[in-house]
């Protein structure tokens, strides 16, 4: 198992376009928001299905480590794979949160905004820490950096 066959399963992995759940990803976005302008549902109800909505995107992240958790050998890394998934599971309920707040006028748009790009600064260095750490432990762990140049020069 190495770091090439690796890379080929990932490609392909994320090379899986599923048109009909972005389809009806937009078409349930449309009519949350067409249910809150008639009120219908309430600003608490929508925040409630968008958490729900976010299961799918997590169980693709989980699919995707589990690629990389087959090629991995060493134990400490297999049992971190799942971490920044785990880790984005338990903040997302605080950015709903924070997105409540924002709808309702309880936090200003000044705040709202300086907490989201602080968050997602924070988030970005985080996953760079994360990589470099898993690199450390097991060197067949594939980084998203060596994912691009591989899209790019396509040599898997």
């Amino acid at each position: 198992m190495d770091k090439r066959a690796q890379m080929r399963d990932l490609l392909q992995f994320d090379s899986e376009k599923n048109r009909l759940f972005v389809v009806l990803s937009w078409l349930v976005v449309g009519g949350l928001f067409l249910a809150v302008e008639k009120g219908w549902l309430t600003a608490e109800w929508t925040l409630l299905i968008g958490q729900l909505a976010y299961f799918p995107a997590m169980k693709k992240s989980w699919n995707r480590e589990t690629i990389k958790h087959r090629y991995l050998t060493n134990e400490e890394a297999k049992r971190r794979i799942h971490l920044m998934t785990i880790l984005s599971f338990m903040s997302f309920p605080i950015l709903i949160i924070l997105m409540y707040g924002w709808i309702t006028n309880q936090i200003e748009t000044p705040l709202y905004i300086g907490i989201m790009v602080t968050g997602g600064v924070i988030s970005i260095i985080g996953h760079k820490i994360y990589e470099r750490h898993m690199v450390r432990l097991d060197e067949n762990y594939v980084t998203e950096r060596e994912l691009k140049e591989e899209r790019e020069w396509g040599s898997a």
